[in-house]
């Protein structure tokens, strides 16, 4: 689990926690740091579920 060691610290300030992580490598971004290819599209699914969890108005599905 990419969450377990801060996850306590997280609960101690209330904060939100959602099951969702984004594994990646160096190789896995562009010389600017833009997620690539499946990579981006993970990360735009995360980003999309973390507004959706905050937000009164669904998000569209990608």
């Amino acid at each position: 689990m990419i969450d377990h060691e801060p996850r306590p610290l997280f609960a101690f300030f209330g904060a939100l926690h959602l099951p969702l992580g984004v594994h990646a490598q160096k190789a896995d971004y562009d010389d600017r740091g833009i997620p690539r290819g499946a990579r981006r599209e993970r990360v735009g699914r995360v980003v999309d579920a973390a507004i959706a969890s905050v937000s009164r108005e669904p998000v569209q599905q990608r």
